[in-house]
């Protein structure tokens, strides 16, 4: 099967990989040329905290964390901001008096709250299927990694919540006749909250598994640390179960043949090309992409990523 067959045959198209790979080139070039093929909504996403789908696209004017793209009108973009999730999260929360500190304890102190609320506007977007099609751009590879385990983050800080009721409620009751505390409905709105998370994790997994709905392409360039991340990524995709078929190679050096230069790097991506296609090719599909020799920004320079991506 080609890769254009791959890609329209999903819902959920995935792109990760290191830092600085070109993840975010990679996705809208995928988004876009997907937008020219298919008459559907299409979300392009981004989970990454330091955003770049907007210098992707070539957006002018003030940033915006969600419009839809002038020269389309099916294609979305939302670069999620999580200091604002997390702002209309504690808001709801404030607005419930509490004579303990659940909120502060379990909403403000937890390891990793700022990837939890992004991840949650993902899988929101999923469950909710307004979008017909999804590409999402994600963090570095120990973000998504953190994303993917978030069940069991889940489970670990429901745990800790009811720790800290049966702790904080054994005081609760002994002192609240005697200093006057009202009830508390902060532990049981925290404890629904997480709950519900829990379920919607759950219940997005279940899609982010599924073969038929959801691909992860993995993006990596011709360099030893890359190689190695993407063997890392890859084998615990497998184990989240994960479904991914392909692997593009990005940045790939061509350069000049009178030029020391252009030579030794050529050389240098020659080899570790070789090694990436002895350890990966037996399992995954691999495309490559050269180096552009100008800066991958606008529908133009995407539209010529995708041309090489889709063969064409």
């Amino acid at each position: 099967m080609s890769f254009e067959k791959h890609v329209l045959g999903k819902r959920y198209i995935i792109v990760g990989g290191k830092g600085g790979v070109g993840k975010t080139t990679i996705a809208s070039s995928i988004a876009t040329y997907i937008v020219r093929k298919v008459d559907e909504d299409i979300l392009l996403m981004s989970t990454d905290p330091a955003h770049s789908l907007s210098d992707s696209l070539n957006i002018k004017g003030e940033r915006r964390n969600f419009y839809i793209l002038e020269e389309f009108d099916n294609l979305y973009v939302l670069e999620i901001d999580p200091s604002k999730e997390i702002k209309k999260i504690m808001e709801k929360f404030q607005q419930v008096e509490s004579p303990l500190p659940y909120i502060d304890l379990m909403m403000g102190n937890m390891p990793g709250v700022d990837e939890l609320f992004s991840f949650q506007v993902v899988l929101e977007n999923i469950l909710r299927e307004e979008f017909s099609r999804m590409v999402i751009d994600t963090a570095p590879t120990g973000h998504t990694l953190r994303l993917l385990s978030l069940p069991e983050v889940m489970e670990s800080w429901v745990g800790k919540m009811l720790k800290i009721h049966l702790t904080l409620s054994k005081w609760f009751a002994t002192f609240k006749s005697l200093i006057g505390l009202g009830e508390d409905r902060a532990y049981d709105m925290v404890l629904d909250f997480l709950k519900k998370m829990r379920k919607t994790i759950e219940k997005a997994r279940e899609k982010l598994t599924c073969e038929k709905e959801t691909t992860f392409i993995v993006v990596t360039i011709p360099e030893e640390m890359a190689i190695e991340e993407t063997n890392r990524l890859l084998i615990a995709l497998e184990n989240y179960g994960i479904p991914v078929k392909y692997i593009v190679v990005n940045m790939i050096y061509r350069g000049f043949e009178n030029c020391p230069f252009c030579k030794a790097r050529r050389k240098v991506h020659a080899k570790n090309l070789e090694r990436i296609y002895k350890i990966f090719s037996d399992e995954y599909e691999i495309i490559e992409v050269p180096l552009m020799p100008y800066e991958v920004k606008g529908l133009n320079a995407l539209s010529s990523v995708a041309s090489v991506l889709f063969g064409r």
